[in-house]
């Protein structure tokens, strides 16, 4: 990559600006050619040109295990009698480029376990024999296999025969689900895919709308219409336009994953269709959705979502059968006391969920439960103890974005609560017992939640008030053999101390092996540290560990040189930013801050032959900066590194900058002190 503008000027330190990059025009690279790939035509099942057996380098992609030389779906509703179902029929065909390419010959495919079903399996392999023969290899149907993965859910299993590098694979088969059903298609898989294409088929009257993700430029589409006569319910039959759309991606890359980032598929090329309504042949129009207010009525009236918040009989009894003293006079310290109290009394079951799904008698008595059972009854608790508390519902990080343009139900997976504490509305998520009051756990930060309120039911930002910061102090000394002597204490705050806290609970390690990972990372194995302490055990407090030791992982005498590494393994040794180019936002959810302030006494006899050279950048509008900065002071060496980071989202024109900011805080860390015995 190159860097379009930096200016420096050279005073006691220079001065870096990272000015505004378009990648387009700063990322030198030479596009690969793709190969064509074979016209739909002659992708007949059982037949394959010769060419893709003899086909092993993918240039675009030179590291990818796999190719799909082709992605075809076809949606179809059918109707038969008072039986109305969804077909998709599928057919792909795979080029396995290395040994862990063979895993893309394993299936495991679901369906529902009632009206459901898959049939029509049917694939083969290919390889080419040493004599330039082709093997054909045909998937047996005794090698397919089925299995009950829970009451709504079934599945059948199967692995392509004899696949190694080299081999080229296809398969198809047909799903069927109950109901008419309107099927989303994604053109990117796990590998590169020369083309995929998706055909989906309904009656003209189902009114649908149409949402892409991701880059779909050059798809290609096409539309056009036929008639079918289907048998309706009573044997009747009846002649019914329907409406057909295909859609053409080719040379698909797959995204890869890297920090920083919400769900994948929020940016995939990928499309979903929303039911919008019916528009009948008579010319009326029935909506299929309901409105944001309608969405909120229904679920405040819900025996299993609104009436859980109003069960003030229920609250009651639990507060008196477990004698919790929840008193107060609802100001802050009363707001704390009865969120600490919820976290403390349930357990989070790791699953994230809108509604109560078990009996109060269950969920009181076994105190374990889903994120949504847990924050309906913290908002129901504070209800019933005199505050103003409402639900808001979200889609977490991990769960992908929310259509704000439709309200449709299924989109969210979790709920928080909103309480009112004097002036101030302050969002809460008990179900991460480690997070301070206030803050909200970092799956929740994912832009905004639907607040559901009786009479104004509204949309709301979720604002990360609180942010990660983490702050380390050292003093170091080099005795007569040569070995550093640490001592070395780090402050986690805010938000980075309840990380830190859960991190510490949860792997129940001692604090020496905990202390020496948390400072050192994949170092540790090789220290040994003399004393370790963790301070840590409110939550509303900073989280603290001290070590001393003494090692030689960080120096190295060579003749009369010695050589330091000044940040003693903390800092950023590489860029989490790694990909050349970026298509999606660089999510960081909540601001951060890296601070390290640490002392170099330099040795008797030395003195000091080079130090890292000052410096200071920012990113623009303010987004984040670096300060770096090493001087002498009598017989020390100060060191101080400051990185802040602002700007919690950069769209992918921006990534040319943070990844550019990155790469000279990781250079920067890995800088040098050097020790020369002195003359004198």
């Amino acid at each position: 990559m190159k860097l379009c503008t930096i200016s420096k000027w050279k005073t006691p330190f220079f001065f870096i600006t990272l000015f505004f990059i378009t990648l387009h025009t700063c990322l030198v690279a030479q596009e690969a050619s793709w190969p064509e790939p074979d016209p739909l035509k002659a992708m007949k099942m059982g037949k394959l040109k010769p060419k893709w057996l003899t086909f092993d380098k993918f240039e675009p992609d030179t590291s990818a295990d796999a190719i799909l030389l082709a992605d075809i779906g076809d949606s179809e509703i059918q109707f038969a009698g008072n039986q109305i179902s969804t077909l998709l029929t599928i057919h792909k065909r795979y080029k396995v480029l290395s040994d862990l390419g063979v895993e893309a010959g394993d299936f495991n495919i679901y369906y529902p376990a009632n009206g459901g079903s898959i049939s029509n399996i049917d694939g083969y392999t290919y390889n080419m024999l040493e004599d330039g023969e082709v093997e054909k290899v045909r998937l047996n149907k005794k090698d397919i296999f089925s299995e009950d993965v829970n009451e709504n859910t079934k599945s059948k299993k199967w692995a392509m025969p004899k696949l190694r590098a080299g081999s080229v694979f296809e398969i198809t088969y047909t799903l069927r689900f109950p109901g008419a059903r309107v099927l989303d298609w994604s053109f990117e898989s796990k590998y590169p895919s020369l083309m995929s294409q998706y055909e989906i088929s309904h009656p003209k009257f189902i009114v649908l709308a149409l949402v892409g993700r991701g880059n779909l430029l050059e798809m290609k589409k096409k539309t056009d219409t036929y008639t079918n006569n289907v048998l309706l319910g009573g044997g009747e039959r009846s002649t019914i336009d329907f409406e057909r759309k295909t859609y053409t991606l080719y040379n698909i890359l797959p995204l890869k994953k890297e920090p920083f980032s919400t769900a994948l598929s929020d940016y995939q090329a990928s499309l979903t269709f929303i039911l919008k309504g019916y528009d009948w042949p008579n010319g009326a129009y029935e909506s299929a959705l309901p409105s944001w207010e309608k969405l909120a009525e229904d679920m405040l009236s819900d025996d299993d979502f609104g009436k859980v918040i109003t069960a003030n009989a229920r609250y009651k009894k639990w507060i008196k059968d477990k004698a919790l003293d929840l008193s107060g006079n609802k100001d802050l310290a009363h707001a704390m006391k009865i969120y600490h109290t919820v976290q403390k009394e349930f357990e989070w079951d790791g699953r994230y969920r809108r509604y109560k799904r078990r009996s109060f008698s269950e969920l009181f008595n076994e105190g374990k439960a889903s994120s949504g059972e847990i924050n309906l009854i913290l908002t129901g608790l504070y209800r019933h103890l005199g505050f103003e508390a409402h639900p808001a519902i979200l889609s977490t990080r991990s769960n992908g974005e929310v259509f704000g343009t439709y309200p449709l139900f299924n989109q969210f997976n979790h709920n928080i609560c909103l309480v009112k504490v004097g002036d101030q509305y302050i969002n809460l998520d008990a179900s991460d017992k480690y997070c301070r009051f206030g803050m909200l756990p970092y799956e929740s930060l994912n832009g905004s939640a639907f607040l559901l309120i009786e009479e104004n039911p509204q949309w709301i930002k979720l604002a990360a008030n609180f942010p990660q910061i983490e702050s380390t102090m050292g003093s170091v000394g080099i005795n007569d053999e040569g070995m550093l002597n640490l001592s070395l204490s780090c402050y986690y705050k805010s938000a980075e101390s309840c990380r830190m806290r859960e991190a510490y609970e949860e792997k129940k390690t001692n604090d020496n092996t905990f202390v020496k990972r948390a400072f050192f990372g994949k170092k540790s194995d090789e220290i040994s540290l003399d004393e370790a302490k963790v301070n840590g055990t409110n939550p509303e407090k900073p989280f603290k560990i001290d070590c001393k030791l003494e090692t030689d992982a960080f120096i190295d005498q060579v003749g009369e040189f010695i050589y330091l590494e000044p940040m003693l393994g903390t800092g950023f040794n590489q860029n989490p930013l790694s990909l050349s180019e970026r298509t999606y936002p660089v999510d960081f959810a909540r601001p951060m801050q890296w601070e390290h302030s640490i002392s170099f006494q330099v040795p008797s006899g030395y003195e000091i032959e080079s130090l890292p050279e000052t410096v200071q950048m920012a990113l623009p509008n303010k987004g984040g900066s670096f300060v770096f900065q090493s001087m002498q002071s009598g017989p020390f060496i100060q060191l101080k590194s400051v990185v802040i980071i602002k700007q919690t989202k950069f769209e992918p024109n921006e990534y040319g900058n943070i990844k550019t900011f990155f790469d000279h805080i990781t250079a920067k860390h890995g800088e040098q002190i050097v020790l020369k015995k002195s003359t004198k």
